[in-house]
């Protein structure tokens, strides 16, 4: 009796001192960055492709060749945050477009969503993001990722 109450003793303390590791290491608001403010392109890119007819920011159709390169120039502006979630604006010179976004418990990675489809990307420091964007429909395929800084 006594060694099955100890084995019980023991593995309540397992579960007990596990639980509160579990605890401490997630995520807390101070380790949720402070995304406010505007974000622009610093024209460092990992590459642009698109290929399609149909483009919301009026970028040149491309007659069904991929074209790589973009005439375009984004800023992301985040408006306003609430903990881990945030909203704002994705505009190039042609067009503004609403987008909401979160931040994941690593407080790194980034998920944003505007009108035209999902993004996501990387906080690389306190002032500098890299953004990633996929799109695959019938009249239009797109994949870009650029880097944004913070202008305070």
């Amino acid at each position: 009796m006594r060694g099955v109450t100890m084995r019980t003793v023991a593995g309540l303390a397992f579960c007990c001192l596990s639980g509160v590791a579990m605890v401490q290491a997630g995520p807390t608001p101070k380790d949720i960055p402070d995304l406010k403010g505007k974000w622009v392109e610093t024209g460092e890119r990992s590459g642009v492709v698109r290929r399609g007819n149909r483009w919301e920011h009026k970028s040149p159709p491309t007659n069904g060749e991929a074209v790589f390169g973009a005439p375009l120039t984004w800023t992301l502006t985040v408006e306003r945050q609430e903990g881990a979630v945030f909203s704002g604006t994705w505009a190039s010179q042609n067009n503004t477009d609403p987008m909401v976004g979160a931040v994941s418990a690593d407080g790194k990675t980034l998920y944003l969503a505007d009108d035209n489809g999902q993004m996501h990307g990387e906080l690389r420091s306190p002032d500098q993001m890299e953004i990633c964007r996929s799109l695959a429909e019938p009249d239009r395929m797109l994949a870009f990722c650029r880097i944004f800084e913070r202008r305070r």
